[in-house]
């Protein structure tokens, strides 16, 4: 046991006192001399013991002080990084909810999308069982000998009307070409009557022209009229040119009028062309191509929604394969959550072997060391979450952000 400076003074005070009382063979004299010297030495010592213990006192309360502020403060650093360990822990939680959420919304839509591709195919195949079947009713027959003779019959009328079609156009040609040379011939001799009933104008200019002089000659003559003679004689030599113009140009019309005829025979031969076998070939043919159109436009509207379902199915393929990436995030999130755990646990061992035999003896020193290697510890973790956290998938589903693929 230690003593304090107090307690030996009251010690020492309590040996005099009871040295006064003992009969030690003094003079009379001394023994009060030394009971005094025994009271003094008492009353000085609980003096001094007084003034020891309140400074021992006060010093005690400034250490219990600095020990409680030590004590606060390593309180404080350890409860900020035990904050800290669970923060950590609730980024594990939210990690593994995170894992769960994405191979929920993965799984999701995967299954939607194999759901959707086995409809989709389905009606792929039930369209293009549906086109085939109407190609097999259009060009198939019940039995294969029907089908044979029906091919030939075919065959044999078609090559019947298209030879009889290929005469019907050479007469039809040929009497096209008579008919054109026909019109050749009016178109001549039309162009030899305008010719001559030029002439006739000019005749017919000269005539007015003569009788004008006429009319002057008589009028300068007066009864006599000797120039009027000669001006009749032109005249009537005029008007004989004439006649001979008419006739030739009668001649000309009932030339023309032969050709028109002749042309006409023609037309009405062409007319009498008996059309109505290349008629009925053409409107077979028409029910044909309109039978082939019909089946065209069927087979464009069954391709086209073949290609939607095509296009569908393309798109629920893609979704599978975009939903086959869980597997990938999944892996980045776990190795995030085994890189945390590991930090977390060494965040934890170190954290336990400071705080282990800090608090035994409780000294001031130690306890403040110990809060500076706290302090110092969380800030290296602190840097060590945060590196973590910044590396961190952020993905809650498999088509929103981004994701490295290993």
């Amino acid at each position: 046991m230690k003593l304090r400076p107090d307690d030996i003074s009251m010690y020492l005070a309590i040996l005099m006192i009871g040295f006064s009382q003992l009969d030690m063979g003094l003079p009379a004299w001394a023994n009060p001399a030394v009971g005094l010297i025994a009271l003094l030495i008492a009353v000085g010592s609980v003096a001094y013991g007084r003034q020891a213990r309140h400074t021992w006192m006060l010093r005690q309360q400034r250490r219990m002080q600095d020990l409680q502020t030590s004590i606060a403060d390593y309180e404080e650093t350890a409860t900020a990084m035990i904050d800290d360990g669970t923060h950590q822990f609730e980024s594990v939680t939210s990690a593994l909810d995170q894992v769960d959420s994405v191979i929920k919304n993965a799984t999701s839509r995967l299954t939607g999308s194999l759901t959707g591709l086995e409809a989709e195919s389905g009606s792929q195949r039930e369209m293009l069982r549906e086109l085939v079947e109407e190609l097999l009713v259009l060009v198939a027959s019940d039995e294969q000998d029907q089908q044979a003779a029906g091919i030939q019959h075919f065959t044999e009328e078609t090559d019947q009307i298209v030879s009889r079609f290929v005469d019907t156009v050479s007469d039809l040609k040929s009497s096209t070409d008579k008919m054109a040379s026909t019109f050749a011939e009016m178109y001549a001799q039309v162009d030899a009557a305008s010719q001559l009933l030029n002439d006739v104008n000019t005749i017919t200019a000269q005539t007015d022209l003569l009788a004008l002089n006429a009319a002057i000659e008589a009028a300068r003559a007066g009864d006599a009229g000797r120039g009027f003679a000669v001006v009749a004689d032109e005249v009537r030599s005029l008007a004989k040119r004439t006649s001979h113009f008419s006739a030739q140009i009668r001649s000309l019309l009932a030339d023309i009028e032969n050709s028109i005829k002749s042309a006409n025979s023609s037309v009405e031969q062409a007319t009498r062309t008996d059309l109505s076998v290349a008629t009925q070939a053409k409107a077979n043919v028409a029910g044909m191509w309109e039978e082939i159109d019909t089946l065209n436009h069927r087979a464009s509207n069954q391709s086209r929604q073949i290609a939607e379902i095509s296009e569908k199915i393309h798109h629920l393929v893609m979704e599978g394969v975009v939903s086959l990436q869980f597997e990938d995030i999944v892996s980045q999130l776990i190795a995030q959550i085994r890189e945390r755990t590991v930090d977390i646990e060494q965040f934890t061992r170190e954290f336990a072997d400071i705080q282990r035999g800090t608090l035994i003896d409780l000294d001031v020193g130690t306890i403040t060391a110990q809060s500076e290697r706290l302090r110092a510890l969380r800030v290296e973790a602190i840097q060590r979450f945060d590196a973590t956290s910044n590396r961190a998938v952020t993905q809650q589903s498999v088509d929103e952000g981004g994701v490295d693929l290993f």
